[in-house]
């Protein structure tokens, strides 16, 4: 009798997560980040339909701020300037322009203004701040250099210039703000969604030429002037917010502000107290805050030029362009350089007994009352950068000279991670921050920290803790970036791009430096019988970060073999580096392990018995740990468990496959004992009882049975396959049973006539 093409249901069961990446540290790169506004396009992040549409721009086609570096005077170089026309081209009544500055993928802040009520002497034209030569009566040639275009190099044409000599001209400049969302054609050729209007911070003022004052053809003294009134009902609101002294230090030569007031009605009109500086003409900026309509006057002895620009500004991250626009409106807010009634003395030079540059103060900027850190202030461009560093001014939610603090993480394992070093200000505003974990250059929905409330609204803000509720299983080792930003809207900190309507973005460079352990273990059988022998186990642990374990803070593996010494006894244990010892019923290895270094342990177990209860086998159970496992410490990788998520442990199930075969005969009912001798034709019935000694369910039993018989010595019948009968599993000379439960057993019978004799 034999049986044949058993088949366990199972076999060897190895559980062991993919590797994941273990404890991690994440080290700031040195970073800050400014604030401007125009924006450098981004075709890979932007969708198609908007990526041919400028980040930053004019309906006109002009730039919307001087492209040049500022003088070092500079306070405001950060104004928007509205642009009428192209250079030189007459600007005609009624005309409108659009600014826009990108906010997000799909969403700008525009700004529109209309130039209306033109009157007076003749039309204007669109003039570039720079200089002017002329001819003089008496042959010679004149010269002058604006100021303005001194103090912002590279303005654009945002001056309104006269045509017409001694003319004096007049006409309204208003301006409304939006923020626009279109669809994913963008501003290009995509459908307008919505908006929501925004104030402005207020309208600027420059002359944009070069004031004087001379006879004009009718011999009359004429003193060329700008002025601009605006409406308001608390009190003046002019400021001077930024000045250029002049390049005519030797003589009087200035740029004053007359301010009167009628009912709400407050003018500021300014002239020079002398004739211009050819090298340079002193020259003053003024704001009318919280304004968005001015009514303007030109006088020229020649010809006289004012500029209008906004204050509203867009800062943004820095982070490389895949990551996104992240776009906050900016409002600065002013202290000090008001101007009230009278006549104000605001830039130039001054000579008496001698000669001293003008000393009125000028406003100080301050950041809006919600931003991060201290200052908040508006970009010029999108600073796209490899490493976060384009936006410096104003880098400073660490505290000045602050980076986000180093901090160690454990994916998977470690519950939570928190950053405690960021500052933000607002007593209604709050804050989030995003961290790309997985290293794909984006700042991911799933990446963002909660978001909590800014500590009240002190000058520099308070300390704020941004949790991220888990470490991702994910995160990438090298280079990542974190992003930073607030709102006076919690909904708005949804996403890490997208516009905020009051608050700010920084973006920083980081080093994730991970330690992950991954763990593998197999053995060089599926299951165990009782032929087996030895079982030799293999144990891989790899450093799959990229950070080390120096030998003053090794790595650690733990292998138990409490469930599978009951079936057999170790061996010697080999490992490929590092310390490795057996003591009672686990194996321990610990050593250094450089960033993608492996070190493989290898043993034997000599199988004494194997499983025979359902479910049962020879277990061990493996597990890598980043401190020493204490004695008691169980040592489990069940699935699902943290330590199996995170890759750093694997059990090896290896259940016993065994099967036995009881065989009787008998003779009418009376059981024949082994070797007995029968006279031919007796009828003999055997009976098979096949038996499941394993653990584990087999399957395609075969049941088969041979009969040899002699007679006197000589064989009569070799090898002749017995009839079976094996009730529910069927009959046959070779009978298969589908599947044997652990335990269970199947009963066959057969019968045969001894050869009679001739």
């Amino acid at each position: 009798m034999r049986t044949h093409g058993m088949h366990p249901v199972g076999g060897r069961r190895s559980r062991a997560a993919a590797p994941t990446r273990g404890p991690a540290r994440v080290v700031a790169g040195a970073a800050v980040l400014g604030l401007a506004l125009a924006l450098v396009p981004a075709a890979d992040v932007l969708p198609a339909g908007a990526a041919d549409e400028p980040l930053v721009g004019s309906t006109t086609g002009a730039p919307v701020y001087a492209t040049g570096a500022p003088h070092p005077s500079a306070k405001a170089p950060e104004i928007a300037w509205i642009s009428w026309a192209q250079a030189g081209r007459r600007i005609a009544d009624g005309t409108t322009v659009t600014n826009w500055h990108a906010m997000g993928d799909d969403t700008w802040l525009e700004v529109t203004c209309t130039l209306s009520d033109l009157s007076g002497d003749g039309p204007v034209a669109a003039y570039t701040p720079s200089g002017n030569t002329w001819q003089n009566g008496d042959g010679t040639t004149g010269r002058s250099t604006d100021g303005l275009g001194q103090l912002y190099p590279g303005m654009p044409p945002a001056g309104i210039r006269q045509v017409t000599d001694f003319g004096l001209t007049r006409f309204t400049v208003s301006c409304e703000a939006e923020v626009v969302r279109y669809d994913q054609g963008g501003r290009a050729g995509g459908r307008r969604l919505g908006s929501d209007p925004v104030e402005l911070g207020g309208l600027v003022l420059a002359e944009a030429e070069s004031l004087s004052q001379g006879e004009n053809p009718a011999s009359e003294w004429v003193v060329e002037h700008v002025r601009a009134t605006a409406q308001s009902s608390t009190g003046s609101p002019w400021r001077v917010v930024d000045r250029y002294q002049g390049r005519c230090a030797n003589r009087t030569h200035t740029a004053t502000v007359d301010v009167t007031q009628s009912g709400r009605d407050w003018s500021a009109r300014l002239s020079n107290e002398a004739e211009q500086c050819a090298d340079g003409s002193a020259t003053a900026v003024l704001l009318a805050q919280d304004v968005e309509q001015l009514e303007v006057e030109l006088l020229g002895e020649g010809y006289s030029a004012a500029a209008v620009g906004y204050v509203l500004g867009v800062d943004h991250g820095d982070a490389p362009q895949s990551y996104g626009v992240a776009g906050a409106l900016v409002r600065p807010t002013w202290s000090g350089g008001e101007l009230w009634w009278g006549t104000t003395r605001l830039a130039g030079t001054v000579c008496g007994s001698g000669c001293g540059q003008v000393t009125t103060p000028v406003a100080t900027r301050g950041g809006p009352p919600t931003g991060l850190g201290v200052d908040t202030r508006a970009n010029t461009t999108v600073p796209f950068s490899a490493d976060a560093s384009a936006d410096v001014p104003d880098e400073d939610v660490f505290g000045a000279g602050g980076t986000p603090a180093t901090v160690e993480v454990e994916p998977v394992v470690q519950a939570s991670y928190a950053l405690t070093t960021a500052r933000c200000r607002g007593g209604d505003a709050h804050v989030a921050a995003w961290l790309d974990w997985d290293g794909d250059g984006r700042f991911d929905d799933d990446e963002r920290s909660d978001v909590v409330p800014c500590p009240g609204a002190s000058p520099d803000g308070g300390t704020v803790t941004l949790t991220w509720s888990s470490v991702p299983a994910d995160a990438v080792g090298g280079a990542s970036f974190l992003r930073l930003r607030t709102s006076t809207a919690a909904a708005e900190l949804g996403s890490g791009t997208g516009p905020v309507l009051a608050g700010e973005t920084e973006d920083w460079p980081v080093q994730l430096l991970v330690t992950r352990l991954a763990l593998t273990k197999s053995a060089d059988v599926p299951y165990v019988t009782a032929e087996t022998g030895t079982v030799r186990y293999t144990v891989t642990v790899t450093n799959t970060g990229n950070v080390g374990f120096p030998a003053e803070r090794p790595a650690h593996v733990v292998d138990d073999l409490g469930a599978a010494l009951p079936y057999g006894t170790v061996g010697a244990v080999t490992a490929s580096s590092g310390t490795v010892v057996v003591q009672g019923d686990r194996i321990t290895w610990s050593g250094p392990l450089a960033a993608g270094a492996t070190v493989t342990l290898t043993y034997e177990l000599t199988i004494t018995s194997i499983p025979h209860a359902p479910d049962t086998a020879v277990r061990n159970v493996a597990l890598a740990t980043t401190v020493p496992p204490g004695d008691d410490d169980p040592v489990t990788c069940e699935d699902g468990s943290v330590t199996q998520l995170a890759g750093r442990c694997a059990a090896v199930d290896l259940p016993g496959v065994g099967l036995s075969v009881e065989k009787t005969a008998a003779v009418d009912g009376v059981p024949l004992p082994s070797g007995a001798t029968l006279a031919p034709g007796t009828t003999v019935t055997w009976s098979y009882v096949v038996r499941n000694t394993g653990s584990l369910p087999v399957r395609q039993v075969s049941v088969a049975d041979l009969v040899t018989e002699t007679r006197d010595g000589d064989p009569l019948v070799t090898d002749e396959p017995l009839h079976l009968d094996c009730g529910a599993h069927g009959s046959g000379t070779d009978v298969t049973v589908a599947e044997l439960a652990a335990g269970a057993h199947v009963t066959c019978t057969a019968g045969r006539q001894v050869v009679p004799r001739p």
